[in-house]
Order: structure tokens, then sequence, then C-alpha cells
């Protein structure tokens, strides 16, 4: 997916994933069907994605901003 999404984007764009965090909550797939952040973290630098920013959307979830570069 990550590798679809940089091929569409613009140098110099922006990609907002926001996902479950691992651990387990009251809604959602189970913790061991989450991507882990630091799965999204490898997976972009493939890509050509590079993180810009990390930020908590809310109590049970995680927010990666990633921008192309080439």
């Amino acid at each position: 997916m990550l590798h679809e999404s940089s091929r569409r984007i613009k140098k110099g764009g922006s990609l907002i994933i926001i996902d479950l965090e691992k651990s387990q909550s009251p809604f959602g797939p189970h913790a061991h069907q989450r991507i882990d952040h630091i799965n999204i973290k490898e997976a972009s630098e493939i890509a050509g994605l590079e993180i810009i920013d990390k930020f908590k959307p809310g109590s049970y979830h995680y927010g990666i901003i990633l921008r192309k570069n080439n």
C-alpha cells in the first residue's frame, strides 16, 4: 500500500496514516492483527517516504505524517 501511495504522490507531497495501536482496545481487530508503527516506519523507508511527524490522535490510535522526497 505504501509503495503505491508513494508512486502516486508528487515529490514533496504528504501522506497521513492513522491506525490503531498494537495494544488491545475495546474495539477493532485483535492486537495481533494490527500493524505496529515500527512496521510502518520500515515500509515507508522502503517506499521512499520520510517520517515528518508522529502524533497521538486518540487513546487507542497513532498517527504518522510522511513526505515523499524523491
